[in-house]
């Protein structure tokens, strides 16, 4: 029953097209925070799965800028979530948002939410529950890391190419103590 919910929430042609105008910005933004709202309330993992697919379809749908900053603060906060179906699927999801944008900042102002993605994706590796899921993305996500700040030099040059080091280090030194706290 669920899977063939998420396929008819995937094959959604006319949501995606009705959002993919920039006209519709508004109505974007409302449906987000509708979804996301209706996400956090809800008790049930899945419905909190049909909102995680629900905003990355949004997603798929609008502006690089508007991915950045609407879209992947929510499915952020929901890779924080409590149940690891909910958190893996979002964080999978984040990944493949990234990988369908071309130009994610488009001015200096823009180029401030590059911190906060490494930020989050330093947050999400320390994670228990992801990360055997985190390792596995490890190399997409430093890739997706080192390609925005790529982008962020363009428009900021206190921007760091090595911030996917410094991610790597983390993550290690956040394995090492999850290693000896099972021993």
């Amino acid at each position: 029953m669920f899977q063939e919910r998420l396929e008819q929430v995937r094959r959604s042609q006319p949501l995606r097209e009705q959002f993919s105008c920039k006209s519709n910005y508004r109505q974007h933004c409302q449906l987000l925070k509708l979804v996301f709202s209706s996400a956090r309330r809800s008790r049930y993992t899945a419905s909190r799965m049909v909102a995680v697919e629900l905003l990355y379809i949004v997603g798929c749908g609008s502006t690089d800028r508007n991915k950045v900053q609407r879209v992947l603060p929510y499915l952020f906060t929901l890779a924080a979530d409590s149940d690891v179906q909910v958190a893996g699927l979002a964080l999978r999801k984040i990944t493949d948002l990234f990988y369908t944008m071309a130009e994610p900042f488009s001015n200096a102002e823009d180029s401030k939410y590059y911190r906060a993605v490494v930020e989050n994706f330093t947050v999400l590796s320390k994670s228990t529950m992801l990360r055997s899921l985190f390792f596995k993305k490890l190399p997409q996500i430093c890739s997706i890391v080192e390609w925005l700040a790529l982008h962020c030099l363009k428009y900021n040059r206190n921007c760091s190419q090595t911030d996917h080091y410094e991610l790597v280090d983390a993550v290690l030194k956040q394995y090492g103590m999850y290693s000896a706290n099972e021993k």
